[in-house]
């Protein structure tokens, strides 16, 4: 499902309401996602995050 230009999900027959949840660090890491579709709630959370060192 895509985010329009105003952060909300665009209409769907299958999607109810959807709710997202970003850090508030620089990372903006996506922490939960939570949907209600048509057969119940789907969620998902971040369990960790491993960042290569680059330098």
């Amino acid at each position: 499902k895509r985010i329009g230009k105003h952060l909300e999900l665009e209409p769907h027959k299958k999607f109810r309401r959807a709710s997202i949840w970003v850090s508030d660090d620089a990372e903006r890491l996506l922490l939960r996602i939570e949907a209600q579709i048509f057969i119940g709630t789907v969620f998902a959370d971040l369990q960790s995050v491993h960042f290569d060192n680059l330098r």
